[in-house]
């Protein structure tokens, strides 16, 4: 029999555009309600008038909030869910699921909720406001939900049983979509392997951390970048968001987690911190080689997908590589040519989950990037909500494949498929016949191989004085180099300026062939446009540790005198250099604080808390020729 919301079935009626007036309508059938006094609140706190995200259309229908039901999952665990239904509407409906570790509050109508930075409150009302049931979840164990709280483990199964409830429901039309940006997208594409016949498509945006092993190279989740630990947003994501007690929200001061960041060894870092309980021991310490990675549901080449998914990312977050290899994987392990066909790509500028969010000026960093409203997300997103969800669809909805921002254009492009028709990877070797060290030394960028006689760069990497990371996914987007670059420990390689433009779009690599003192360290590569007043803005970087240079299921230590050949990832990027500009990449070894720092033993670099001194050197001459490898587009 089915039991009627304890709190009497009080929703609210908020009126998109007016101030909100509780009412009294009929509650979800089959769910238990709890949390009286939190509806209470919730009413005393609704302010007007409500607004919608920007750009988003104008409302179609009134919608009813109904906070905190709990649905239970196959373990008798159930998990907290708020309820968006539009008014006046017949028939079953499809529904959009978010299910969030962030706290379901951050979405509900609530001043508070309107405050955050983080999600914007008016995204599940908009969805409901054009016709759709939209649901969003707490995981397990997180806020109002029950159970125990544990990173990644219980994303699919869980998300698989809110699917299968949610399809059972009376007023349900069995069609259900998933929407979410960062871990809110992971979930959606751990969910998606599970291939429930309900789950008809989804919108992942921010989703690379989801990949387990691809390129022939072990990775795991976003925590771990070339085998270092990329503590800088890590720290504060687990005092934030990783906690496994959620009943007192943390304040960090910028100077706190500075601190913290600072301090050796890593694995005691959240404990100095003073954050409640997390994992964050557990997950810095498990190198990338350590077997129990395997258990978590991760995305792998033997995953089977049966989902059409729109793939959204910005080219300045943390891994938008990560999300067109994710969007590969998803087109290889297709289960159908529809399904194929239906797996679609949008990159466009910004920072971490905000691309819908810039306005004409675009700005990004210190760059400004006119002309992104011109594609329309929040449009894109309702017309693949409407193609998949309303009806039975049997074609592609007819938006381009693929859609990107060519930077240094500045304009958007579509193409049929990626890569990009016409592109072919260029190398770009590096050279010097005297120093490379700072922008002011002799390092080259050239598409000719060097001579035989040029000698190689040396610097020394010191742990005790890294090299700042300056702009960036983490800080705040594309900035300014120059001053990283007159550092001694930096090597610099540029080009001439080019006598016409240079334009590429894909994945970059840099491959370089090093030797060291120490037995393991690090090196890093930043691709840089210098423009003609010298200004250098950074576009995309990667690192590696050299012990995982022959992959991240072993550890292969560096031999004294070794020439070693090592394989940086640098994620991707859509950009044309423009004429009397000049191509630039540095070289280093280190990143800090993104990236923790490699103590140069050979030992763990998470468990010690002693370092040496590396000498460190980049060979780029005869069989060593090192070089940039660039995704370079015809035109």
């Amino acid at each position: 029999m089915a039991t009627i919301a304890s709190f009497n079935d009080l929703t609210i009626i908020a009126r998109l555009g007016l101030a909100v007036k509780p009412r009294v309508v009929m509650g979800l059938d089959g769910v238990t309600g709890h949390g009286c006094a939190t509806l209470r609140d919730t009413v005393r706190r609704m302010v007007g008038p409500r607004s919608l995200p920007p750009g988003f259309p104008s409302p179609r229908f009134d919608v009813a909030f109904e906070p905190d039901q709990l649905i239970p999952m196959r373990d008798g665990v159930r998990l907290a869910t708020d309820f968006y239904r539009p008014q006046s509407v017949a028939g079953r409906l499809p529904v959009i699921l978010i299910r969030t570790q962030y706290g379901k509050a951050k979405f509900s109508p609530t001043a508070e909720a309107r405050a955050s930075q983080e999600y914007d409150a008016g995204v599940p009302i908009a969805f409901a406001s054009q016709g759709f049931v939209v649901a969003v979840q707490d995981l397990r164990g997180l806020f109002g939900s029950e159970g125990h709280y544990s990173t990644a483990r219980h994303d699919g199964p869980d998300g698989f049983d809110t699917v299968e409830w949610l399809s059972q429901q009376p007023w349900c039309s069995g069609a259900i979509g998933t929407f979410g940006a960062s871990s809110l997208g992971i979930t959606q594409l751990l969910l998606a392997q599970l291939r429930h016949p309900s789950h008809r498509c989804a919108i992942a945006q921010a989703s690379g951390g989801a990949l387990g092993a691809a390129d022939e190279r072990h990775r795991y989740w976003e925590a771990w970048e070339g085998g270092t630990v990329k503590i800088g947003w890590l720290l504060d994501w687990f005092d934030r968001a990783g906690m496994t007690d959620r009943s007192a929200p943390m304040t960090r001061t910028a100077e706190e987690l500075h601190a913290a960041l600072w301090s050796l060894p890593v694995a005691d870092m959240a404990d100095r911190l003073g954050c409640p309980p997390t994992e964050w021991r557990e997950w810095v310490t498990r190198t990338p080689d350590n077997p129990a990675w395997r258990s978590f549901e991760f995305l792998t080449e033997e995953t089977a997908i049966d989902l059409p998914t729109l793939f959204v990312n910005t080219w300045h977050d943390t891994c938008p590589g990560d999300t067109i290899r994710e969007f590969e994987l998803f087109r290889r392990r297709a289960s159908s040519k529809l399904v194929r066909d239906s797996q679609f790509l949008i990159v466009g500028p910004g920072l971490h989950a905000r691309g819908e969010y810039l306005d004409d000026d675009g700005s990004v960093g210190e760059m400004h990037y006119p002309g992104v409203t011109e594609l329309d997300y929040w449009d894109a997103y309702l017309g693949w909500f409407r193609h998949w969800l309303h009806e039975e669809q049997l074609a592609p909805p007819s938006m381009p494949r693929v859609q990107y921002y060519l930077m240094g254009r500045n304009r958007w492009q579509s193409a049929t498929e990626w890569p990009v028709r016409g592109t072919h990877t260029t190398r770009w070797y590096l050279r010097s016949v005297k120093p490379a060290n700072t922008r002011l030394g002799a390092g080259r960028l050239s598409p000719w191989r060097p001579e035989p006689s040029e000698p190689p760069d040396r610097f020394l990497y010191d742990p005790g004085d890294p090299v700042p990371a300056t702009g960036g996914a983490y800080f705040g987007g594309p900035a300014d180099q120059a001053s990283v670059e007159l550092r001694n420990d930096v090597l610099c390689y540029t080009s001439e300026q080019l006598d016409e433009e240079l334009a590429i779009a894909g994945l970059v690599r840099a491959v370089l062939f090093v030797s060291s003192d120490a037995p393991d360290t690090d090196f890093t590569a930043k691709l840089i446009d210098v423009w003609p007043d010298e200004r250098a803005f950074d576009l995309c970087r990667g690192i590696v540790r050299a012990r995982y240079r022959e992959g991240f299921d072993r550890q292969v230590p560096l031999r004294e005198g070794e020439i070693a050949r090592v394989e940086i990832d640098m994620q991707a990027t859509a950009h044309v250099w423009l004429r009397g500009h000049r191509i630039r990449l540095e070289i280093s070894s280190s990143e800090f604080p993104t990236c923790n720092r490699n103590l140069n033993t050979g030992e763990s670099n998470e468990l010690t808390s002693t370092w040496r001194v590396a000498y460190n050197t980049v060979h780029h001459c005869g069989a060593h020729a090192s070089y940039l490898q660039l995704p370079t587009i015809d035109e």
